[in-house]
């Protein structure tokens, strides 16, 4: 299952999905992985974003609709969290990778 691709996903739902009480998951990102939920979840979308990118069935869609596809909800959100994980933004990523 890929739940990060829902773009309405957010610690409560993800919460009820697995059971699992939000602060503990809160809790267990923040202390093991120094990471909030949202960057945790957005880390997940930033790398289907570059694994969709590769793929031919997706190669005349624009930067946004791939990070739609990827599961992010805005531009502002992905260009951030793009930014922040990969130290780039998503153009030059992709030009870096020859898809541009």
């Amino acid at each position: 299952e890929k739940p990060y691709l829902d773009s309405e996903l957010n610690l409560a739902k993800f919460s009820q999905g697995c059971n699992i009480p939000s602060y503990e998951i809160s809790e267990t990102l923040n202390g093991l992985m120094n990471q909030s939920f949202n960057d945790y979840i957005n880390n997940y979308r930033v790398e289907e974003f570059k694994k969709i990118s590769k793929i031919e069935k997706y190669q005349n869609y624009t930067i946004l609709a791939l990070a739609f596809e990827a599961g992010f909800k805005s531009k502002a959100t992905f260009n951030a969290a793009f930014k922040k994980f990969t130290n780039k933004t998503p153009s030059q990523y992709l030009k870096e990778t020859k898809k541009l």
